[in-house]
Order: structure tokens, then C-alpha cells, then sequence
């Protein structure tokens, strides 16, 4: 098993995209930033990255975003680093992975074209204990496959964005062209 950094200090700032909004946000256990052809294959049984609802991944809810007028599941603040994130690159393969514990997104697929999501199985809420955690999130992308995967997690097991608000409008990249198939959806929050 590959164990992510315990303390948010292993996660250094960079730029990614949170809730449709461009920030400086927390690297993630894995990052692929710009690459032209990446293929991650079933080395490692799983990865799993720092236990989340303590202080190694902090905390923040409802009573930190309400009062200023945020989505509180957004994480603004609290940076709570993804396990996977495939940022801006073209022609990836994640394959055959068991992916666990997630102290935010699992896969976080962005800005990027031509990514294979093929076998992956994510655990979040191992024990009944996982935060608010998306499995695959495909924000922004183009020619993205995602099939054969086993997610249970505690928010949107498969979820498609494209940014939100005048940032978005800015941005302005759609998600298209995406394939969905084949997909077991386990107990969560939400599908």
C-alpha cells in the first residue's frame, strides 16, 4: 500500500480548481500536471492518504462557511488534499487501482483530454467514518472514459462540472464528450 502524508504540511500549495472556482489549493497525493501520456497501473494494491475528520486533514463544515456566505462542502479553506488529480494533461490511463480514504475528491480529473478511468475501486467510508468525498470528478475535460469502477464514497460517486459564476464564464471549457459505463455505485450520500 502507498500511504499518503499524515500532515498537511506533506501537501504543498498549487494551483487547482475547487467547486468551479480557480485557487491556490493543496497538492495531492498523486498529481499530474501537464503531462502528455501517463499511465497509472495496478503497481500498488491501493493508495490511501491522510485520515480525514482529525486534525491531520483539519476540519471545517457548515459552521466555518455559513456565517461568510460559502458553501461550506466547497473547502475554501480548509484545503483538504485529493488523493488523485490529473490536471491539465492528455492521454492518461488510471487503471486497476484501490483507492481508500480520500481526505477530499479521489480522482480529480481537470482541464485535461483523453483520460481512461478503468477498474478503479475507491473506499472512502471505510468504517462509517469518511467526510464529504466525491470518488471521480471530471471538471473541465474533454474524451474522458470512465468504466468498470466499484465507488463507494460519502458525496457524488461520478460527478461532472465546468465551472461555476463569472469563473466559470472565464474559464470557459466545458466537460464534453465524456463516457460513463459499466459502474457499480455502492452506499453514499449521494449518486
Amino acid at each position: 500500500m502507498i500511504r499518503g502524508v499524515q500532515s498537511l504540511a506533506g501537501y504543498p500549495i498549487m494551483q487547482t480548481r475547487v467547486a468551479g472556482i480557480e485557487i491556490n489549493g493543496r497538492r495531492r497525493s498523486s498529481t499530474c500536471t501537464g503531462n502528455r501520456e501517463s499511465r497509472f497501473p495496478a503497481r500498488a494494491p491501493s493508495m490511501a492518504t491522510a485520515r480525514s475528520g482529525g486534525t491531520s486533514i483539519g476540519r471545517c463544515g457548515a459552521e466555518d462557511y455559513e456565517p461568510r456566505g460559502l458553501r461550506w462542502a466547497s473547502d475554501y479553506d480548509c484545503q483538504r488534499p485529493r488523493l488523485i488529480q490529473i490536471y491539465n494533461s492528455s492521454n492518461v490511463d488510471l487503471q486497476g487501482l484501490r483507492l481508500e480514504r480520500s481526505g477530499f475528491w479521489t480522482v480529480h480529473i481537470c482541464y485535461s483530454r483523453k483520460v481512461t478511468v478503468d477498474g478503479v475501486t475507491i473506499r472512502n467510508n471505510i468504517g462509517g467514518k469518511g467526510p464529504s468525498t466525491d470518488g471521480i470528478d471530471v471538471d473541465s475535460s474533454s474524451d474522458v472514459l470512465v468504466e468498470h469502477c466499484d465507488i463507494e464514497c460519502n458525496d457524488d460517486a461520478i460527478c461532472l462540472k465546468a465551472g461555476r459564476d463569472s469563473d466559470g464564464l472565464r474559464v470557459n471549457r466545458p466537460t464534453e464528450h465524456v463516457t460513463i459505463r459499466d459502474n457499480t455505485v455502492r452506499a453514499g450520500r449521494r449518486a
